[in-house]
């Protein structure tokens, strides 16, 4: 997909009102090779900010899944461009 150029850009509902939505990122600066990419997962945050992920294991480590714990936080300077090429 080739992206030089200039492109037209509408801002949708969630960028004009804020409270609109709500979105979440997350990073992971390593993701074990055991982690089966083709499952999905689950994430659960609880009232105290807790987050927990759930990646299922590749068949070859056995029945399991790999957890990640952290903390929900609000990041003020954030934003997604989701770019659809059509």
């Amino acid at each position: 997909m080739q992206l030089n150029g200039t492109f037209d850009v509408k801002l949708g509902k969630s960028f004009l009102d804020p409270d609109a939505a709500t979105f979440m990122t997350m990073r992971c600066d390593f993701m074990p090779a055991s982690v089966d990419r083709s499952q999905p997962g689950s994430i659960r945050v609880d009232e105290g900010k807790e987050v927990v992920v759930n990646l299922p294991n590749v068949a070859s480590i056995g029945p399991g899944s790999t957890c990640f714990r952290g903390s929900a936080r609000p990041v003020q300077k954030e934003c997604i461009l989701i770019y659809n090429k059509r």
